[in-house]
């Protein structure tokens, strides 16, 4: 069997949701971030075993910036010499200059760092001092708004990167495969055809905008992405909370569809499609809890006034894949 590689670099999951990452942390940095913690507590004198012990064994009145300790066979000097795992230095991991920019104020009672609003040093204070950042990414309010579906946003944010395995990366691999979308069968499969441009998915697209009054521009994926994300992302707005949900929902479903033609040769209609994923989608809605009431107009639009209990109980509401 043919292995394949990670499809999205470690090095971009690992940065806060906001910048377009997955909210991982590096472990590198994180440890950085303990490190420097450490050095918080002895240079604010923390009244604990350790650094006490430390205090009285160790640093004996000196700054810790200069103490030697012992080694053997030679001495090294705590901050400059590489006495760290892998030749590393702790000057190399944290310059001076960080830790006398986050503490540069004094109290009547020692240092305040100025890492954080309080003035109270904390490790995740220290992480978001230390770690790797990128821009803002404008998508991210598109995919994890607090009442989002996790399996839903997941996909859609592997769908914008252009990151599944559509049938054109496949043949670039180097696979034999037929091109031909699973869908339609009419063009060659690729991110920008399978969600926005085959006719399949258009018939699915149609169906649910018009269940819930919704209006998308008919446009590229990177174009309704980007217009999605400027007109779409309003917190205490139902119409944008149910586009967003309808935005991942869709393609997560189109490919959960074209995933079961490929791989286990099951077929189900655009409208059949189309009605999971609003009963799914109504289901959902029903159980949030919001800051604020539905309209009557979304309640009419969503069949929400009915006994959604009963119909799980006759097995009614659709059920999402697994």
């Amino acid at each position: 069997m043919k292995e394949y590689k990670l499809e999205v670099a470690w090095t971009s999951i690992c940065y806060p949701i906001q910048e377009g990452g997955l909210g991982i942390k590096r472990l590198k940095e994180w440890n950085r971030a303990a490190i420097t913690k450490l050095l918080w507590r002895l240079l604010t004198r923390k009244d604990t075993i350790w650094t006490s012990w430390v205090h009285a064994n160790l640093l004996r009145g000196k700054s810790i910036w200069q103490i030697r300790i012992p080694s053997n066979p030679s001495t090294t000097y705590l901050w400059h010499d590489y006495w760290l795992p892998q030749g590393a230095r702790i000057s190399d991991l944290i310059s001076a200059r960080v830790i006398a920019s986050t503490a540069n104020q004094y109290s009547d009672d020692g240092l305040i760092w100025t890492g954080s609003a309080s003035g109270t040093f904390s490790t995740s204070s220290a992480w978001e001092l230390l770690r790797a950042r990128q821009p803002i990414d404008p998508n991210h309010q598109l995919l994890w708004f607090k009442e989002h579906i996790p399996r839903h946003a997941f996909m859609l944010w592997l769908a914008i990167r252009g990151r599944l395995r559509t049938l054109d990366k496949l043949f670039i691999d180097g696979d034999p495969v037929d091109l031909h979308c699973a869908l339609c069968q009419m063009k060659n499969e690729s991110h920008e055809h399978l969600f926005f441009q085959c006719s399949y998915a258009n018939i699915v697209w149609l169906t649910i905008n018009r269940k819930a009054g919704l209006f998308w521009p008919s446009t590229t994926s990177v174009d309704l992405i980007h217009w999605s994300s400027s007109h779409r992302w309003k917190k205490n707005s139902e119409r944008h909370l149910i586009a967003r949900l309808i935005l991942a929902a869709v393609v997560y479903f189109i490919w959960f569809e074209r995933n079961n033609r490929i791989f286990n040769n099951t077929y189900k209609s655009a409208a059949n499609l189309s009605e999971e994923i609003f009963q799914l989608l109504r289901l959902h809605i029903s159980n949030l809890s919001l800051k604020y009431p539905l309209s009557e107009g979304i309640k009419v639009r969503w069949n929400l006034n009915e006994d959604l209990n009963a119909e799980r109980a006759r097995g009614l509401v659709g059920r999402q894949p697994n």
